[in-house]
């Protein structure tokens, strides 16, 4: 028997500092400014958008010919306003060179392995310090207008 939506147990979601997240995972050790240096560097995310947009025309080119496949052409379509997934995996790194006091993780974990939980896990950085992005932009101008959306503060902190 299937368990109903409302017994299936809730995820794990809890807040974390950066740097007691890395110790947990014991990856303390590495350097990620030097990592995300090399990943720009070697231009790794705009050659993997290539060899992506390569391997969408292939699925489509396929699919035309079988024509039984019409949810490739329209990923295809949709695909340039996609970002490269490697791109998101630089952003988690350079949240994990933030100071403690910067931000904060919230990693939410569903504690059954089948495969529809697994693809629901998540691990967020909430920004607590924007000073961090709006330094030089404050340190050049004579004059800043900051304007939010709700400006409320948000469950995790209440």
């Amino acid at each position: 028997e299937s368990q109903s939506q409302s017994e299936q147990p809730q995820p794990q979601q809890f807040v974390v500092k950066v740097n007691d997240l890395l110790f947990a995972l014991k990856l303390d050790h590495i350097n990620f400014y030097d990592l995300i240096q090399y990943i720009e560097s070697a231009e790794l995310i705009r050659k993997l958008s290539g060899f992506l947009d390569k391997q969408l025309l292939s699925d489509m080119k396929t699919a035309s010919k079988n024509e039984k496949n019409p949810t490739v052409i329209r990923h295809h379509n949709n695909a340039s306003v996609l970002h490269s997934p490697l791109q998101f995996v630089v952003n988690i790194l350079a949240a994990f060179t933030a100071m403690d006091s910067d931000g904060r993780l919230i990693v939410t974990k569903h504690g059954s392995s089948s495969q529809q939980h697994v693809n629901k896990n998540a691990l967020k950085y909430i920004q607590l310090n924007p000073f961090v992005h709006f330094a030089r932009i404050v340190k050049e101008s004579r004059a800043v207008i900051l304007c939010g959306g709700t400006m409320q503060p948000m469950a995790h902190f209440v």
